[in-house]
C-alpha cells in the first residue's frame, strides 16, 4: 500500500536534489571569477613580502582548484542539457570534494603566506579569508555539505594559528571567526532547506496541476499558492539574510576596530561583540523553535505554577523595555482568576513575552497593557483570555490576513523599521494551538492593536501553603547542627536572612562585614564553612577568599559563595579564588541547606565560641515582626515568602529591615553618580538588585540590575534609567506602606 507514496517521495527527493546541483553549478562560473580575482589581488599585496616560491605555488594551487571546479561544473551541464541520466550521489561527492579543495588550498595559503609582523598586511588577509566564507555561502549551501567543508578548510586553520599565538586579543578574534563559522554553517543549512522546501512544493504543484487539468481555474489557482508561498519564502530569507548579516557585521566591524584599538576601548568593543552575538544567538533560538514546532518535536509539559509569577516576570522583563521608551505598562488580573493553574508555564511565557515585547516594539507613545481574565470554567478546568493591548502604529485589515504565517511580516517597510524575522507570531501560533487555544488580534490602522490568545489549564496547587507543609515537616539538617560558620557580608538585610536560617538549624554564626574583617576573625579561631558575599567595601569575596586559603586551618575548609550573579564566568572566578561551591541571590533555604549539608560531610559538634575580635558580630534575632499573608502591589509577596521556605515570621523580619535598609538607595546611587564613583553606584546597584529580589520586587530588581550592568558597561546612566529605578522603589516602599496599613486594620 505504500510503496507506490514511497516511489513518488524518493523521486520527489531526487528531483530536488538535482535542481540543487544545478544551482550549485550555474553559481560556480561566478564563484570561481570571484576566487580568481581575489588571489589576483591577494597575489599583488603580498608579492613584495612573502616567499617567491611558496606564493607561486600556491597561486599555481588556486588556479588548479579554479579550473577543476570550471571543468566539473561544464560537464555536469553538457550532460544535463543533453538529457542524459546523472547520478545524483555521485555528482554530490565530486560536488563536495571540489569545495573541500578550494578551501584547503585558500586555508593552507593562509596559513603559509601570514605576514606576522605586517599588521596591515595580517588584517588584509584576515578580511579577505573571512570575504571568501561570507561571499561563499549562498553560492555553496544548495549542495548539503559543500559550505561547511569550504568554510571550515578555511576558518579552522586560521583560528588554531591564532589560538597558538597565546595573545588574548587573539584569542578573541579566533573565536570571534569560530562564531561567523558556526552563524554561516547555519545560515546555510537553513537557506538550503528552504530552497529545497521551495523546490518540492514547485514540484508538488506541478503534479497537482497535471492533475487538476478538467479544472482550470483550479489549476491556476494552485499555481498562484505555490508563487505566493515562493514569494513569501524568498522575502523571508531576504529579511532572515538581513537579520542575521546585521549582527555579524558588527562583530566583523566591532573585532578589526579592537585589533588596532587601545586597551580602554576594546572593553568597549568587546561587550558590544558579545551584544551582538547574543542577538544573533536569539535569531537562531527562533530559528530552532519554529523548526521542532514543524517537526512535530515539541513538547509542553504540565506541572503547578503561580500565574502571578508569570506576570512578575513579564512585568521585570518588559517593564523595563517601556521605561526606556517612556511608555506605561500594566498587567491587570481579573479578581476572579485562579492564581495557581497546571500547565506549561514557560511557553506561556514566552507567547506573554512575544506579544508585549513587539507591542512595546511597534508604540512610539502611550501605553501597553496586558490583561488576564477567566472566561469559562468546566469542573476543575479554566479557560483563560489573555491580552496584549497597545496605542502604536496598528495593523491595517491586509496586513492583519497573513499576520500569523510563518516566513511572513506586517509588511516590507515595517520590518526594515523595526527588524525581526518573521517567525515570533508563528511561533506564538502554533505554541497556543498545542495548548488547546486560539490565538488572533483586533486592530485599525494608526489606533493600535490587541493581540488576544485564549488557553485553558486545570486548576493547580497552591506551592506556597504546599511547601510550607513540607517545611514545618522536615526534620533539621542534622549535619548543621552545632556547625560553625562564619558569614561575611555587608548587607543586613542578607545577614538578617542567613543568620535565622543557621540559627534555627542548630549552628553558630559569627558574623562579618566585609573580607578583610572575616580574615581577621579567621585568624583567631577556626570555622566549619564559611558563607562569603562577592561584592563587599573594603576587600572584596574573592580577595578575601585567597587570603583565606592562605591560612593554615582553613587549607579545607569549604567556603561557599554568596552571589547574585550566577553566570558562568562569574562561577569559575569564585573557583579560581579557592571558593568550593555558590549560592545564587535572593537566597532560598533549600538551596542554603543542600549546599552546607554537602560540604560539611564531617561536622565538628562542638559550641561555638564568642568571637573576640570587635570587627564581628553576632545578627540578633527577635520576634517581633509581623506576619505577612497579603497581596500587595509592587511586592511579590508569594515569591518571597517561597524563598524563606514558607516562613511568616522571618519574612515579616525581612520586610521591615529592607525598609530600613533600602530606604534611600535611589539618593545613594545618585550620589555616587554626582561624586563620579562608578565602583560604588555599581555596588549599590548590586546590593539593591539582591535585597528588592529578596523581598519580591521585581521591578525594582530588575530596575537595579539594568543600572548595575549599564554602570559595568558604560560607567554612568542615563536618566531615564535613574529614573524607572526611582518610580519602582516608591512602588515597592507604597507596597510596604499598604502593608502595614493592612496590619493595623487587622
Amino acid at each position: 500500500m505504500t510503496r507506490p507514496e514511497t516511489h513518488e517521495a524518493s523521486v520527489t527527493h531526487n528531483r530536488v536534489a538535482l535542481e540543487q546541483l544545478r544551482l550549485f553549478h550555474r553559481n560556480t562560473p561566478v564563484s570561481q571569477a570571484m576566487t580568481l580575482s581575489t588571489g589576483a589581488l591577494t597575489t599583488i599585496v603580498f608579492w613584495p613580502t612573502a616567499e617567491r616560491p611558496h606564493l607561486l605555488i600556491w597561486v599555481v594551487l588556486v588556479v588548479a582548484a579554479a579550473c577543476l571546479r570550471l571543468g566539473s561544473s561544464w560537464r555536469f551541464s553538457s550532460l544535463d542539457r543533453a538529457g542524459k541520466a546523472l547520478g545524483v550521489a555521485i555528482w554530490e561527492h565530486w560536488t563536495r570534494f571540489g569545495t573541500l579543495l578550494s578551501g584547503a588550498v585558500w586555508g593552507c595559503g593562509g596559513i603559509c603566506l601570514y605576514p606576522a609582523l605586517d599588521a596591515s598586511r595580517e588584517t588584509f588577509l584576515c578580511l579577505i579569508l573571512l570575504g571568501m566564507c561570507s561571499g561563499a555561502m549562498p553560492l555553496q549551501a544548495p549542495v548539503r555539505g559543500a559550505f561547511p567543508l569550504f568554510a571550515g578548510a578555511i576558518l579552522i586553520p586560521m583560528s588554531i594559528l591564532f589560538i597558538l599565538k597565546g595573545v588574548f586579543i587573539y584569542l578573541i578574534i579566533a573565536i570571534t571567526a569560530l562564531l561567523q563559522l558556526y552563524a554561516l554553517v547555519v545560515s546555510a543549512e537553513r537557506y538550503r532547506l528552504n530552497i529545497a522546501a521551495s523546490q518540492r512544493l514547485r514540484f508538488e504543484n506541478e503534479s497537482l496541476v497535471k492533475e487538476l487539468t478538467e479544472s482550470r481555474e483550479a489549476a491556476l489557482a494552485a499555481k498562484r499558492e505555490a508563487d505566493s508561498a515562493n514569494r513569501i519564502k524568498g522575502e523571508f530569507l531576504a529579511n532572515m539574510s538581513h537579520e542575521i548579516r546585521t549582527p555579524m557585521n558588527a562583530i566583523l566591524g566591532l573585532t578589526h576596530l579592537a585589533l588596532d584599538a587601545p586597551s580602554e576601548k576594546q572593553r568597549e568593543y568587546l561587550t558590544k561583540i558579545n551584544g551582538s552575538a547574543e542577538l544573533l544567538l536569539n535569531i537562531l533560538n527562533d530559528i530552532l523553535d519554529f523548526s521542532k514546532i514543524e517537526a512535530g518535536k515539541l513538547s509542553l509539559e504540565s506541572v503547578d505554577f503561580d500565574l502571578h509569577q508569570v506576570s512578575g516576570r513579564l512585568s521585570s522583563a518588559i517593564g523595563a523595555q517601556a521605561s526606556e521608551k517612556g511608555l506605561d505598562f500594566e498587567i491587570m488580573i481579573a479578581p476572579e482568576t485562579p492564581r495557581y493553574l497546571q500547565g506549561d508555564p514557560l511557553r506561556l511565557e514566552q507567547v506573554l513575552m512575544n506579544l508585549a515585547n513587539n507591542a512595546v516594539k511597534f508604540t512610539e507613545r502611550g501605553s501597553v497593557t496586558v490583561s488576564i481574565a477567566i472566561i469559562a470554567e468546566a469542573g476543575d478546568k479554566a479557560m483563560l483570555r489573555y491580552a496584549v493591548s497597545d496605542t502604536g502604529i496598528g495593523l491595517a485589515p491586509e496586513q492583519q490576513e497573513r499576520l500569523f504565517r510563518a516566513f511572513s511580516q506586517a509588511d516590507t517597510s515595517t520590518s526594515r523599521k523595526f527588524g525581526g524575522t518573521g517567525l515570533g507570531l508563528a511561533i506564538s501560533k502554533r505554541l497556543v494551538e498545542l495548548m488547546g487555544g486560539e490565538i488572533g488580534v483586533e486592530s485599525e490602522h494608526g489606533k493600535g492593536s490587541t493581540f488576544y490568545f485564549s488557553a485553558p489549564f486545570a486548576r493547580g496547587k497552591d506551592r506556597a501553603a504546599t511547601d510550607l507543609q513540607r517545611v514545618a515537616a522536615r526534620p533539621e539538617p542534622a549535619r548543621l547542627r552545632g556547625a560553625r560558620v562564619l558569614v561575611a557580608e555587608d548587607n543586613r538585610l542578607n545577614q538578617q536572612v542567613v543568620c535565622e536560617f543557621l540559627a534555627r538549624a542548630g549552628a553558630g554564626v559569627a558574623v562579618a562585614g566585609n573580607g578583610l574583617e572575616a580574615v581577621e576573625v579567621a585568624r583567631l579561631q577556626s570555622f566549619d564553612a564559611v558563607l562569603m558575599d562577592m561584592q563587599m567595601p573594603v576587600m572584596d569575596g574573592l580577595q578575601a577568599a585567597r587570603e583565606l586559603r592562605k591560612i593554615p586551618h582553613f587549607a579545607d575548609t569549604p567556603i561557599i559563595a554568596l552571589t547574585a550573579n550566577v553566570f558562568r564566568t562569574d562561577i569559575e572566578q569564585c573557583i579560581a579564588a579557592g571558593m568550593n561551591d555558590h549560592i545564587g541571590k535572593p537566597i532560598k533555604v533549600d538551596d542554603l541547606f543542600a549546599k552546607l549539608e554537602k560540604w560539611l560531610a564531617n561536622p565538628v559538634l562542638k559550641p561555638v565560641d564568642k568571637v573576640s575580635s570587635p570587627s564581628a558580630r553576632t545578627v540578633p534575632i527577635t520576634d517581633s515582626q509581623p506576619k505577612a499573608q497579603w497581596s500587595i502591589p509592587g511586592l511579590d509577596i508569594a515569591a518571597a515568602r517561597d524563598r524563606l521556605g514558607g516562613d511568616d515570621v522571618l519574612l515579616g523580619k525581612v520586610l521591615g529591615l529592607f525598609r530600613q535598609t533600602e530606604a534611600e538607595s535611589p539618593l545613594r546611587i545618585r550620589a555616587a553618580l554626582a561624586a563620579g564613583d562608578a565602583e560604588l553606584c555599581q555596588r549599590l546597584a548590586h546590593t539593591l538588585k539582591s535585597t528588592a529580589g529578596s523581598v519580591g520586587a521585581n521591578r525594582l530588581q530588575a530596575a537595579a540590575r539594568v543600572i548595575e550592568e549599564t554602570i559595568r558597561a558604560c560607567g554612568s546612566v542615563g536618566e531615564e534609567l535613574l529614573g524607572e529605578l526611582e518610580t519602582a522603589h516608591a512602588e515597592a516602599m507604597a507596597g510596604l506602606d499598604s502593608l502595614d496599613s493592612n496590619e493595623e486594620r487587622r
